[in-house]
């Protein structure tokens, strides 16, 4: 189901782009300045990397991803950077 969800979010990043006439943005984020589409869309490719699901295919939500690692808030929220993380 990850990667029917990725899909439908590239779908989705992509026409709201093409419907504004903008393919740049009005910023790096999913629909322009970050919104709650960023910190949905973020634990989500953790979870697809956790079960190696080829990410090639979304390159707007791996963009979308690494423009939200920039900022300090999803660094200190990722999930392996909490203290209670099991040791695998």
């Amino acid at each position: 189901y990850i990667a029917d969800g990725l899909a439908t979010i590239e779908l989705l990043v992509k026409e709201w782009s093409l419907e504004r006439h903008d393919t740049t943005r009005e910023g790096p984020f999913c629909v322009g300045p970050l919104s709650l589409a960023d910190v949905f869309l973020v634990p989500q490719l953790y979870n697809a990397d956790r079960f190696e699901v080829d990410l090639t295919a979304y390159p707007e939500c791996l963009r979308i991803r690494s423009a939200c690692e920039e900022l300090e808030a999803f660094r200190k929220a990722a999930p392996d950077n909490q203290l209670d993380k099991p040791i695998e």
